[in-house]
């Protein structure tokens, strides 16, 4: 008689427990009567492993818990659903929302404040021109007007120093 085959203990706990073995559970810690998170009993990287394996032959949407061989969907840690907007958003299977798909990512300052530093550049150059005018309009009454009155104040000025 044949001998059974060897099931990896991932699928085994998987087939039994089902989803829930990916994710970690609370439990009370009966040395200090607190209550802590223990980890998954399948860990992420050897359930990707399963998974992967099973689309590579062929076996993903069906699991043979006889011979240990397939992946069941179920056992997928997310579902992907679609917003009112169209974006993706993944849901985990115990129902969250994971909090790093709602929030944006933060980017670069320079990035983050890209459009107010436009407007603010816009609202700018349409005074800009205004204002280059003034400047030169000021620049020329700074100077001294010709003449022979001025021509010997310098003159007198440069000999005093």
């Amino acid at each position: 008689m044949k001998a059974p085959p060897k099931i990896r203990s991932a699928l085994k706990h998987l087939h039994r427990i089902g989803s829930a073995a990916l994710h970690p559970t609370k439990m009370v810690d009966p040395t200090q009567k607190r209550q802590k998170w223990a980890k998954p009993i399948v860990s992420r990287r050897i359930a990707a492993d399963l998974r992967k394996k099973a689309i590579r032959e062929g076996t993903f949407g069906s699991y043979d818990s006889t011979n240990g061989i397939g992946w069941d969907p179920v056992w997928d840690a997310r579902t992907i659903t679609r917003s009112d907007d169209g974006k993706r958003i993944d849901i985990c299977s115990n129902g969250k929302l994971p909090w790093m798909q709602i929030r944006p990512p933060k980017e670069a300052k320079r990035v983050r404040t890209r459009e107010a530093r436009a407007v603010k550049i816009e609202k700018l150059l349409e005074v800009a021109d205004d204002k280059i005018l003034q400047h030169k309009l000021d620049l020329e009454e700074r100077k001294p007007k010709p003449g022979i009155e001025n021509t010997i104040k310098k003159l007198i000025e440069k000999a005093r120093k």
